[in-house]
This record gives C-alpha cells, sequence and structure tokens, in this order.
C-alpha cells in the first residue's frame, strides 16, 4: 500500500486544512492553506505555513511563511513566481487583500502593498507574453484585473460573465493546458454539501472570450461520507504531462465540522476538462520516469570535440523534459537528442536548431529574469512537433523536429550556473491521460482508452472535442478504479448510433436501441445495462459489436426501482430526506394535502441509481394563490441551503401552478423546456403523472397526455421527489413505480 493514498487527507501537523493553494516550482510543490489550519504544541496558530512535497501526496513541513500582524488570519493565500522573486496574495479575515513578497517559496513574505480590497479568494496568472493578471471572487462570477507590475492591481476589475454560479462565486485559478486558457471556480457557499468547483474554457486569452461546456461541473459530490468540494488549485502532474486538481471537502455531518486536502487527477479531451472524485485508495500519482538535481548527478561526454554534460540515460522518442537552471546572466545552451538539438540562450533571445538549422527564435517574456532559477520544459509529440514551455507553463517556442529521443543536458553553462531539476517522461501532449486509473462510478472520455484510436473532431456547444469512430471489434481499453464490490449501470454518450449499440463489457454483451432523438451537437445517451464489477484496481475492456461514433462511457452503481408510496391521504408514509430552512420541520400536513410549513419544502426519495419510472399524485391548489406543486425525478447532486439557488440539484421536474404547468432542468438555477396551460379555476385537483423511460419524459393530467419531451443528453438516472412552494398547493397522495 506504500504506493496508494486516500482522500480527503492532512499534511503533517495541518489541522483544519481550508483553500488549499499548491505552487510547482523547480520540480517540487509548495503547499499553502487559509490561516487557522495548523496546530503548535497542540494549539491552532493563524499565520500562514507551507509544506513541500515531490508527488502532491507525501508533504513536508517547512515552516511559518508568514507571520506578520497585518496577515493574521489570512485566507486563502496563493503564490506565484514572477521575475525572480516569489508574490503572495492573501485576505486577512476576509477583509480585502495584500500582496506580499519573498525569495524563496517558504518565505519568510514580507508586505510590499497595503490592503487594496477587493473581496476574497486573489489569484495569479502570467500569460505567455508575460503580462501578469489578478482574479477574485464576486457576486457576478469571477472578476479579473490587469497588473502593470507584480505589486500592483488595477482598479476596477472586471467581471467574467460566463463564470458565475448563479450566484456567489469564489476560489479561481487559470490552468494553461493544450493551448487553451481553463478557468476554475467555486460556488455558492463552502456550507452546503454542494458546494462544487466548476470551469470555463477559452481560446483567445485568460481574460476573455470563455464560453461553457454541456457539463462544466468537475467536483461536486454530496453523499454523507464526501461531500462539499471546493476552492481548488491545479498543478503541473510530477510527470510533468498531466494535471492534478487540488481541493477540500467540508465536513458537515459529523462533529467536528472540519476541512480537509484532497488530491485528483484532472484530464483534457480538447475543450473539455473532467475529474473523477476518489474517496477509496488510490494510487499516487506517477513520478518523471528520470530525474536529478544539479550537476553532481549528470555525465560528461565529448563529441566532434565538444563537451557535453547530459543525463544518464536518453529519452524515449515521444517524451516531455525539463531542465531548471539559474546561469547568473550568462549565455547557455541546452540540448536535447543527444546533441543533435540545441535550445540556445543568449542574454534575452533563444534560439533552436537542429544541425545548424534555426527553427525557432524568440525573446523571452518580461517575466523572466535571467539571473534567477528559471524552468524551461520542452515536449517531442508523435508527429514531431516540439514546443518550449517556460516558468508558470507559459507557451513559447514551436517547432517541427527530425530528431527523436537521446539524452539532454548542456553544451554550454557557466562556472557559477546553479542548476535544479532535470528530468523527463515518456508522455507528451496529454497521452499519460490513457494510462491514469479512472474512477468508478465515474467517466470516461473514448480518446483516454489505452489503445491509439484516431480522433474524430467534434463539436459541443460550439468548441472543439473529439470522439472515437467505432466499428465491429473496435476495442477500448481503461486501467479502473472501483469503489466496491457490486453491480454498476453503463451508459454511452454517443453519435451517428441510428442502429443502436451493441458492446461486449468486460465478457458481458449489453445493447441499447438507437436514440430517439440527438441533440443539436449530434450527440445522445444511451443506457446499456449492467455489468458486474469487483472493487479495487483493474481493467474496463469494451469491445464494440457494431458502428457508431463514441464520446464517452459513464458508470454509476446500479439501483432497482422500487415501487412505494410515499404520500398518502395528504400524510407522509415512507422514509425520505427533506430539506428546508426549518429541516425536517419544513414539510407538514395541511388542509390541501402533504405540503410546505412555511414557503418552500422540499422531499426525496430512493437512490441516484434510478432509471425508469413514473410518479402518480393527486394535487390540490388554489386559482389565483402563489406557490406550485413539482414532481422531481432523475434527480443528482441535490442539496439544500440558503445561501445557494432554490432548484439545488441537477435533474428534472414537472411544475403545476396556477394555470399552467411546466417541465423544468435543475441545474443549481433552472430552464423551462415546456410550459403548457391550465384552464383552471376556484379550488382545482388534478391526477398527475409523469414518466420516465429512456431519453423520454411523458407528462399526463387527469388521464390524458399532455405533452412528451425528449431529452438526449439527459440523466439516465436519479432520485425521485417532492418540492411545494407557497400557503396553498399540496399533495394527497405519490406513489412511485418502475417502468
Amino acid at each position: 500500500m506504500e504506493n496508494m493514498y486516500r482522500n480527503p487527507f492532512k499534511a503533517p501537523d495541518a489541522g483544519n486544512t481550508g483553500d488549499p493553494f499548491v505552487m510547482r516550482y523547480d520540480g517540487r510543490y509548495y503547499l499553502y492553506f487559509s490561516a487557522g489550519g495548523f496546530f503548535s504544541m497542540g494549539k491552532m496558530t493563524h499565520d500562514l505555513h507551507c509544506w513541500r512535497s515531490d508527488n502532491l501526496v507525501d508533504w513536508t513541513y517547512l515552516g511559518v511563511a508568514c507571520k506578520l500582524p497585518d496577515i493574521i488570519g489570512g485566507y486563502a493565500p496563493e503564490v506565484i513566481y514572477n521575475k525572480g522573486k516569489f508574490y503572495m496574495c492573501t485576505s486577512p479575515h476576509g477583509n480585502g487583500h495584500f500582496i506580499l513578497e519573498a525569495s524563496k517559496p517558504e518565505g519568510p513574505y514580507k508586505q510590499v502593498t497595503g490592503r487594496f480590497g477587493q473581496r476574497i479568494d486573489g489569484s495569479f496568472f502570467i500569460d505567455d507574453d508575460g503580462r501578469s493578471y489578478f482574479y477574485r471572487a464576486e457576486g457576478n462570477g469571477i472578476n479579473f484585473h490587469t497588473m502593470s507590475d507584480p505589486k500592483t492591481v488595477d482598479l476596477p476589475g472586471t467581471p467574467i460573465g460566463e463564470s458565475c454560479l448563479n450566484g456567489w462565486t469564489e476560489g479561481p485559478m487559470v490552468l494553461r493546458h493544450g493551448g487553451k486558457y481553463f478557468l476554475t471556480y467555486t460556488g455558492n457557499h463552502l456550507l452546503s454539501k454542494c458546494y462544487k468547483v466548476a470551469y470555463s474554457v477559452s481560446d483567445s486569452s485568460p481574460v476573455s472570450g470563455y464560453t461553457n461546456m454541456k457539463n462544466r461541473v468537475v467536483l461536486a459530490e454530496v453523499g454523507d461520507d464526501f461531500h462539499a468540494l471546493g476552492h481548488s488549485s491545479s498543478a503541473l502532474a510530477p510527470d510533468m504531462d498531466g494535471a492534478y486538481i487540488i481541493y477540500h471537502t467540508y465536513e458537515l455531518v459529523k462533529e467536528p465540522h472540519h476541512r480537509s486536502m484532497n488530491v485528483d487527477r484532472l484530464f483534457f479531451n480538447g475543450s473539455r476538462m473532467y475529474a473523477n472524485t476518489i474517496w477509496w485508495d488510490q494510487e499516487k500519482p506517477s513520478l518523471a520516469d528520470y530525474s536529478v538535481r544539479g550537476t553532481d548527478e549528470l555525465a560528461g561526454s565529448e563529441k566532434d570535440g565538444e563537451k557535453l554534460l547530459l543525463t544518464k540515460k536518453p529519452t524515449p522518442a515521444i517524451y516531455t523534459a525539463e531542465i531548471n537552471v539559474n546561469a547568473k546572466g550568462g549565455d547557455f545552451e541546452l540540448v536535447y537528442a543527444g546533441g543533435k538539438g540545441r535550445i540556445t540562450v543568449n542574454d534575452r533571445t533563444v534560439r533552436v536548431s537542429e544541425g545548424g538549422k534555426v527553427l525557432a527564435i524568440g525573446e523571452l517574456p518580461s517575466n523572466i529574469v535571467m539571473r534567477s532559477n528559471n524552468s524551461y520544459r520542452f515536449t517531442r509529440h508523435h508527429d514531431g512537433k516540439m514546443l518550449l514551455m517556460l516558468n508558470n507553463n507559459q507557451e513559447f517556442l514551436k517547432w517541427n523536429s527530425s530528431c527523436k529521443g537521446g539524452k539532454i543536458g548542456f553544451s554550454l553553462l557557466p562556472e557559477n550556473a546553479a542548476v535544479g531539476f532535470v528530468g523527463f517522461s515518456s508522455y507528451s501532449d496529454g497521452s499519460s491521460d490513457k494510462f491514469v486509473t479512472k474512477a468508478v462510478p465515474g467517466r470516461m472520455d473514448a480518446v483516454h482508452a489505452v489503445e491509439d484510436h484516431a480522433k474524430l473532431a467534434c463539436i459541443e456547444n460550439g468548441r472543439d472535442i473529439y470522439c472515437v469512430k467505432a466499428t465491429v471489434g473496435s476495442v477500448f481499453t481503461f486501467p479502473i478504479n472501483v469503489k466496491a464490490d457490486g453491480l454498476y449501470t453503463v451508459c454511452a454518450h454517443v453519435r451517428q448510433a441510428d442502429a443502436g449499440v451493441r458492446v461486449d463489457v468486460n465478457g458481458r454483451e449489453l445493447v441499447a436501441a438507437a436514440p430517439t432523438a440527438y441533440d443539436r451537437d449530434g450527440s445522445a445517451k444511451v443506457l446499456l445495462g449492467r455489468v458486474k464489477l469487483c472493487g479495487g484496481l483493474g481493467k474496463l475492456v469494451v469491445r464494440a459489436g457494431c458502428d457508431f461514433v463514441i464520446d464517452s462511457f459513464e458508470l454509476a452503481e446500479a439501483e432497482d426501482v422500487e415501487k412505494l408510496t410515499l404520500v398518502e391521504d395528504g400524510r407522509l408514509c415512507h422514509d425520505a430526506d427533506i430539506f428546508g430552512w426549518k429541516g425536517r420541520g419544513s414539510m407538514i400536513s395541511k388542509e390541501v394535502g402533504y405540503s410546505c410549513s412555511e414557503n418552500d419544502g422540499f422531499v426525496y426519495v430512493g437512490g441516484h441509481g434510478w432509471t425508469d419510472y413514473r410518479t402518480d399524485a393527486h394535487m390540490t391548489g388554489y386559482m389565483n394563490s402563489t406557490g406550485s406543486c413539482e414532481f422531481m425525478f432523475r434527480m443528482q447532486k441535490e442539496s439544500y441551503f440558503g445561501s445557494q439557488p432554490a432548484r439545488a440539484g441537477y435533474g428534472y421536474s414537472v411544475r403545476i401552478g396556477c394555470g399552467s404547468i411546466s417541465l423544468i432542468e435543475w441545474n443549481y438555477g433552472e430552464k423551462i423546456l415546456v410550459n403548457y396551460t391550465l384552464d383552471d379555476c376556484g379550488r382545482f385537483e388534478h391526477d398527475v403523472s409523469v414518466v420516465a423511460k429512456g431519453q423520454k419524459i411523458a407528462v399526463s393530467v387527469d388521464g390524458k397526455e399532455l405533452f412528451s419531451y425528449d431529452i438526449p443528453m439527459g440523466n439516465v438516472s436519479g432520485r425521485a421527489g417532492l418540492r411545494v412552494t407557497g400557503e396553498c398547493f399540496g399533495v394527497q397522495s405519490m406513489k412511485i413505480t418502475p417502468v
């Protein structure tokens, strides 16, 4: 079990580890928490502290990073390396930001600004051109500020509209990956069980051009054993190819309430980013295949009369390598492919050459200081394209290379130069995503199968993603980490599946009929069936039995729909979860039936694995009164908290109010899919039936079908429920039956 870890966990000597931020520098990771999370001699302190790790999981405490009086109680410290210094931003007690400076990641940090306000959760980003930006929390979404220098945040800020989570949105960070900008953020309240992380993506700029994918939520769980996931940061993986997301969970069920740290893998597919939360044993992040520190472990050699200082092992043909060096202002030259390729740094000009031919040239951006340590990371893709990245994942130079693998190192290095981390891995351009285990329950994109399938360019919400054209006999193998022994439903996100979908999953044949509808991007979800899996590490092997385009597979814990009576004679008659501001007292029996006690109440029943079922109810209301009855179905990630949208879940409901009936999509907000007029007057009663089967939702009132609606990419499973608002609506009976 030495190579395993389990979320959530704590760093040594850490207590309440909220708002974890991780910075990678010189091949190592540095960790900071909000103040109040460190214990010294059994007592909690309110200073800022720092830890260090090589793998994001095993941490060593380095000491107090900042103990200044004005910074006591600092919220959400974040650090960036800029112009040879380390800059921290934090908002003590949430009362506005300070910027601090240090010469080492662990500090000590000193103030370089006064308090300049701007709410909480400040975050830095440096773009490819060296320009700096500052991001922070706000009620209308994440706001950004330009920075004229590392110590100056320009005011006022500007909102990034697409980043709003229908209310207060916090915890921003920008991750540069694959030529795109991924902005992550959290909402709406840390005390909600569905405190969650979402993202927007831009091709053009770190502050504009952002749009959202169909599912922008990266992290969300509401179970009693794992919930309230939020305030994340992201970091380059130890293999230098992938990325990890670091976040906290807030224990809200058991005493004492506290926040703990979690680390999970991120996966990328064009403009799509996703993560599968794992709170059972999982493998630690893989390290670089080869790494050293300093020049002692590098080997001297001579080629054509030229002295080289090289790694003792060669890179493979496809690789990512990194060299950290402080040349103390002198010129130096990096080599790759055993010396066939050169990266020459002369003053601030960088030239890439092979065989004496210059392939790329550029001037270092303004954030790079030559008398300090800098990172030069270069990667060779399968098609021979190479990319040079600088500190903070800045994309710098691109070129086509005829060189393949070989040793890396130096051909020119000043005598007083200091060399840091030197290493490489056998991954490039996100190829490591194929070999990292995927969680079950969870999702896995087809392009992340171990096999090298040809990618099919597709569109989702106007943005690029990649699918795979499956033909008879195509195999998709995924390394998986299964939560527990049991049955799991298998759902496929497909395109061009008009003949249906037939697959073999770990030896079991699963079949789905052709989708009844596709969305505007030509996508649909189909439920294939169930497969039995053993808990722990293993493989999921999917063999196609027909031709179709596959986007992704999703697996969830299977549950049989239970035939039950939830309400009878206006009274609750089955165990259920009741939400509302009065807790279980939020729903009571009244003259109109089972209803809310004061304006709003929720009841949930059943399992998140429930698939096809119908709800039959008899409801009562009064014309010209405010309020409604809503019958929820296929609900996922449901929660209740006063400071978040009322429709707090992902699923659907049929709402009946005065004179109308609506089909509504819940997404911690709402989208009305269908609205139908009812001819009501005075006191009215209706028999309401909602049938969810496959992609189709059918709604009947008083024995007559009013409408049916296809939801091509909707939830295929989820809980049932009831919501009542106002004082004059109630339910006399409500039954749920499998179909």
